[in-house]
This record gives structure tokens, sequence and C-alpha cells, in this order.
């Protein structure tokens, strides 16, 4: 798997074999079969996908992958503070499985992916702005075509009262994670009684409120950690924790080292992968190799049909006014 943690906010990967147990995230993420066949079961719902196939998985859908030998398959996972940004309603819920679905919007959601696809082929090691700017195209392409409004027929098969619940519940304490929210508060907010949304919280994130308002604070701390020179105690406030103490007491029963040694691990360990073993390299450079020969095979094919469309054209002009041909000579 090759891949991509976090640039622009956005993630993307490029994988063959994949066996991802069932699990669940707050990202928006699509999923794209170049070649080969993936299996994806959804909730209650099982789906297999073929060649050009796609589907997006919603925040907090319970999901499970598998992928067939051999196969390609390219990921996008849009963070929910992203969408938050840029998406103007409460519940975001997108609509695009090519399973079920064979709209017309596919073709033009194709040939964005392809163009995002082909720029981080160009360049796969380093960061660059046309990679981004495919994305923004591509999110702007989604919010336009795939976004579901309240009303229509898959919002209202796909969005339950326990869904608006629990996509109320990721909104408020995602907005205000660094700040000091109590379960009575998150209650109020989302018009629970605290009885209720005690007992039920469990049921809806596998955790109790204080170790999922832990688990989100720490995966922002670990974003400044890694990727800012924020010192940790400006880290831990920022994110909501009291202080330092109580960030560095959860990054130890969560990494088992405090947060100044994880970053020191982290380091090295980015340094170490620059020079990573042969088999990693062949295998990373044979996915490339794939994705360029996909690409290839596309450009030819739509070269190919534009032939055979301007050929027909005229055949069709010929046959309509033979004489107009010999008139021209």
């Amino acid at each position: 798997m090759i891949s991509v943690r976090k640039e622009n906010d956005f993630q993307y990967d490029l994988f063959s074999i994949c066996n991802e147990e069932e699990h669940i995230h707050q990202d928006t993420e699509l999923i794209y079969v170049l070649q080969g066949t993936l299996h994806i079961c959804l909730e209650e719902e099982s789906y297999q996908l073929f060649d050009e196939d796609m589907i997006i998985i919603n925040m907090n859908k319970h999901h499970s992958l598998t992928t067939a030998e051999a196969s390609l398959i390219f990921r996008i996972r849009i963070p929910y503070a992203l969408l938050n940004r840029y998406v103007d309603q409460d519940h975001i819920l997108f609509w695009c499985n090519t399973t079920l679905d064979r709209s017309e919007y596919y073709h033009n959601l194709r040939i964005c992916l392809r163009q995002m696809l082909g720029c981080i082929i160009k360049n796969p090691s380093t960061p660059n702005p046309m990679t981004v700017s495919y994305f923004y195209e591509l999110l702007h392409y989604l919010c336009d075509q795939f976004l579901v409004k309240s009303g229509d027929k898959h919002f209202e098969q796909n969005q339950s009262k326990y869904d608006k619940r629990m996509n109320d519940v990721v909104s408020y304490i995602e907005e205000n994670y660094n700040q000091s929210i109590s379960l009575n508060d998150l209650a109020d907010q989302v018009h629970l009684t605290y009885s209720y949304l005690s007992r039920h919280f469990k049921k809806m994130f596998g955790t109790n409120f204080l170790e999922y308002m832990n688990k989100v604070r720490l995966h922002h701390a670990v974003e400044d950690l890694l990727y800012t020179d924020k010192p940790v105690t400006r880290i831990a406030v920022d994110n909501g924790f009291v202080n330092s103490s109580g960030l560095n007491k959860i990054f130890k029963d969560t990494y088992e080292m405090t947060p100044t040694d994880y970053k020191k691990m982290m380091r090295a360990k980015l340094l170490s992968e620059s020079s990573a073993d042969d088999n990693k390299i062949n295998q990373q450079s044979l996915l490339y190799e794939r994705a360029k020969s996909y690409m290839q095979k596309r450009v030819s094919s739509s070269i190919i049909r534009a032939a055979f469309g301007i050929i027909r054209f005229k055949l069709m002009l010929l046959l309509r006014n033979p004489m107009s041909s010999i008139g021209s000579r």
C-alpha cells in the first residue's frame, strides 16, 4: 500500500491487497476500483465492486474491505472537519454507488479522479499543488452532484433518527473538542436527556463519553505534535486538555511513551523510511507502474474512441449527401 496520511487535510492511498476488518471512522471515504475486485460490507449491506466501480462510505458507517489478489484501488479520505468547513448543512451524506446507480454524473467523477491520480503518479513523494487543486475540484463536484439534501429519497432511506443523533453528537464534539465539555453540556446541545445519552453513547460509538473525548483530543494533539513545532504544553491546552500532564497520561496509556518521545520516534521513522528496504521500494514501484499502465490505457482508448467518432461522423455526412464529397474535390 502506498499512502499519504496528511496533505492539506485530505488523505489518499493506492493499494492492491487489503483485508480491513469492520471499523468505523469520521472520515468520508471515496473508493475507486481501477482494476480487480473489492468486496465491501457496509452496515447491513454487501457490495462487490469491479473495474471502474466506485462507492462513497459516509462517516460513522460500520464497514469492512477485502480485495481480490492483484487488484488496484484508489482511495481518498475526507475528514469531517474539512467537509464541515465547505458543506452548509447539518448532516453530511453522499450517495455514490455504481453497483446500484449508473448515473451519467459518474463519468465526470471518474475523469476528475483520473486527473488527480495522474498528478500523484508524476509526483509520488512530494506535496504537489496540482494534486491539491484536483482534490478541491473533486470536492466541488461531489458536493454539487452527489451530496444528499434533506427530503431526497436517499436521505430518507439512509438517515435514521439514530444517524441524526450520532451526527449531531459528532458535529458538536468536533466543533468544541478544544473546550471543556461535559456529557450534560452535550445532551443539552443535541436535545437529548442526560440519562438517554449516557445509556446509548457506548452503543453509538463503542466507548464511553470520556474515552471518546480523549480519543478525539488525542487525534488532534498528535496532528499538532507531528506537523507543528508547538511545545507540548501549548498542544495540550489547544486541544482541550487541562494541562500537559493530562495529555501525557492519555498519551502514555495509548502509545506507551511521552509525546516528546513519540515525536522523536516518528521523525526517526520518517528518516529511516526514506531509505527503505529494496522489497518495499519494489512494491511501491510496482503499484505506480500498474497505475501508470492503467492511465496510459485509458488515454489510448480515449484517442481510439475519438478517432472512430470522427470517422463515423464523416461517414454519416457522406451517406446523407454523397454528392457533397464529389463536389468538394
